[in-house]
Parts: C-alpha cells; structure tokens; sequence
C-alpha cells in the first residue's frame, strides 16, 4: 500500500527543480530519483521472491518497444545530441517505469482505492497551499510558491485529477448524504483551484473531459432502438458544469481569463510563439517525413524571441512526436495510444452493469485528462500519460480477479 502512495506521488508532474537549487541538491539527491529507485529496488525484490513476472499484451508491448528503438537510432543523427540522450535516458528510465509499473503495484482492488485516495489527497493539499499563499480577496497576481516553485501546470494537472477521482469514483460508492455532500465541496473546491492558478490548457482539458465522458456514459442497444443512459455520471457532469461556469465569472478565475484573453490577443507573444513553432515542427516532418530529425532534435530549429527562452519541444506531443521521429514514430505513439483508448472503453462496456464499473471508468477519465494536457504543454516524458496507459491493462486482472468473486 506505501508504494503505491509513493507512485503517486513520483507521478507529479514537476522536477522539484526550485527544492534542488533551493537546497543546493546533487541530481542524484532530486526525489524523483529516490523515489523512482525505491518503488524500483521493492519490485525487483518481489519478482525474484515471488519469481513472477505479468504477462504485458503484445498490443502495447510491440509498439512500446518499437517506439523506444527508433528513439535510440535518432540518436545517431540528431543534431542536438547532449539533450537527445537527456531526453532518450529519461523516456527509458522513468516514463517506462511509469508506463510498467502498474502490473506490479495494481494487485487488487483495495491497492488501487488507495491510489486513488492518494491522488485526491494530494489534489487537496495542493489546493490548499494555492489558497492559503495566495487568498482569492487579494488583488495582487498569482505568486504562490510550494516545492514545485510556482509549476501552476503541475498543480493544476494534481487537482483536475483529484477531481475526476472524486466525481467518477468516489462519488460512485454507497455514501450517506452527509458524505456526498462533503465530496461535492470538495469537489468544487478543487475545480476552484483549477481555475484559481490560471492555466488554460488544464481548465479547457478537464471539461472536454467531462464532456466526452458523459457521451460515452450513453450507450445505444439493438441498433439505436434502446438508449441506456448513465443517469449519475450525466448528473454529477452538470453540476460540475454548473459550478465551473459560476466560478469563471468569480475572481477565482482572474488569472485564466487573463491569461486566455492574452492567448486569444492578435499578435501576443504567446500566440505568435506557439503557432510558429507548430509550423516549424510540421515543416520539419515534411523535410524529414520517414525518421524525424532525431529526438531532441526540434529545439535546435524553435524560433528565438526576444528575452523569452527557446522552446526545447513544440508543446504538443504530436507535433513533437511526428517532427522529432517522423511517421514511424508518429505510428508507434498513435497505436500506443489508440489500443490503450480502445481498451478502456472495452472494459468501461464491459463491466457497466457491475460495481466494479467505475475502476474503468476512472482510468478512462484520467486517460483523457493527461492526453488533451499533451497536446498544450509538456514532452514525451509525460509520466502521467504514460501511467494511465499501462493501467488501462493492468487493471484487467484487478477487474477479473473480483468479478469471480
């Protein structure tokens, strides 16, 4: 049970770099290392007890492998090697541990309600800290500082999945009506905190969540003649659509709508940045369009502007993938992608008139989640992504095991 709690918490989103040179630390000492080499060192024990090892489909394996190969080979031509082996040795280590590690550590039902009370812990604690540092009634901007320096992505990214933890499985269980009352505030309250810290990109993804998620609770019997409607997930989407449209006109979400309206202003740096960019990435496909300029490689061709620092990938992970691999990696991520997608909703269908319905359906959310975050921030070295995909075959045999029962 620990380590999974640790897992959890190795899957934030952040380098702890402001605590590394906050402390003067080695990059040996940083705490995703350590706890990366704990979960890791604990799982190597209990194989070589146990002397077991789960079988991984080949459906994510192949492509996995595949993907991980041809990154290795754009070493050899890559024009920016120093950051392509930084790059490479991270995606090998740490996202494949992300990815993997749910086989060993999602045995049973109880662990993964553990996790998932994890994730909604940390989403409240980190809520929290953004209140308390920085009061909501204060006019002055946005400045709170935790051990992720001021990471509002990290942040945002920790109580978005709290959230959808809370709404598509906690919310799931028998509960007294004190309890899902005490769920729901907390539940706004971390849609609150999504809005307060003011990225865009996690606000627009954990709706587009919602939404898609309540078309995929609607399922259609006998060639459309019978409707089944989820009743619960369509009820608890609008409340939570309702409570995200009255805080947008709060001061809760100051900083979005400044930030959004920045995005949105014609010529704006940020604009003319990520839009020049994405056009750099595609015209480095069309030059390269088989293998890619080579892992690492985009950040020696990202526009330069003045005092604002370079883009080291295009921030979305398609453009990243197609421009720095070429469309043999961009085939390997897509199947990647699409089999653990097709998966879930295998398993969402499966076991939707059973109680263990929301295990899947979880997974799905925060699948969705960490993928349209992907696609406005971050590299491929995305853990949370790359954990929500090993999960969505991990859990089968969790959902077997107790579906015998």
């Amino acid at each position: 049970m620990i380590l999974v709690i640790i897992f959890a918490i190795f899957l934030i989103p952040t380098k702890y770099t402001a605590l590394s040179e906050r402390l003067h630390l080695p990059s040996f000492l940083n705490p995703v290392f350590w706890l990366f080499a704990i979960i890791f060192t604990v799982i190597i024990i209990n194989i070589l007890i146990r002397q077991k090892v789960p079988k991984v489909p080949k459906r994510l394996l192949l492509p996995y492998i595949g993907f991980e190969g041809l990154m290795l080979l754009s070493l050899t031509y890559t024009p920016n090697l120093i950051y392509g082996v930084a790059k490479c040795l991270e995606f090998i280590t740490y996202t494949t541990f992300a990815c993997f590690a749910p086989f060993f550590l999602f045995r049973s039902k109880f662990i993964l309600e553990r996790f998932f009370y994890t994730l909604i812990a940390m989403g409240i604690f980190l809520a929290m800290a953004v209140f308390i540092t920085n009061p909501p009634y204060l006019s002055s901007p946005i400045k709170f500082h935790t051990v992720f320096g001021t990471n509002y992505l990290a942040i945002q990214q920790i109580v978005g999945m709290g959230a959808l933890v809370i709404l598509y499985y906690s919310l799931f269980k028998n509960r007294s009506r004190k309890q899902v009352g005490r769920l729901i505030l907390l539940l706004i309250m971390l849609i609150g905190a999504l809005f307060y810290a003011g990225g865009k990109g996690a606000v627009l993804s954990f709706f587009i969540t919602i939404i898609f998620m309540s078309i995929a609770s609607i399922k259609f019997e006998n060639k459309f003649k019978k409707i089944l409607i989820n009743k619960r997930i369509l009820i608890f989407s609008f409340l939570v659509i309702f409570a995200g449209g009255s805080l947008l006109f709060s001061r809760m979400s100051k900083a979005f709508l400044a930030r959004t309206k920045f995005l949105l202003l014609a010529g704006s740096y940020a604009q003319v940045e990520r839009l020049e960019n994405a056009k750099v990435a595609l015209e480095l496909a069309y030059c390269h369009p088989l293998s890619g300029v080579g892992v690492g490689g985009f950040s020696d061709f990202s526009i330069q502007m003045k005092d604002i620092e370079r883009f080291k990938y295009p921030h979305n992970i398609f453009l990243e993938v197609i421009s720095e691999l070429g469309l043999i990696g961009f085939i390997f991520f897509v199947l990647i992608i699409a089999f653990a997608f097709k998966q879930l909703l295998y398993l969402q269908s499966k076991y939707r008139h059973s109680e263990l319905y929301p295990l899947p359906n979880v997974i799905l959310g925060l699948f969705i989640f960490s993928f349209l975050n992907s696609l406005a921030s971050g590299d491929i070295n995305n853990h949370l992504l790359f954990a929500w995909i090993g999960s969505a075959y991990a859990i089968e045999q969790v959902l077997k095991s107790n579906f015998d029962i």
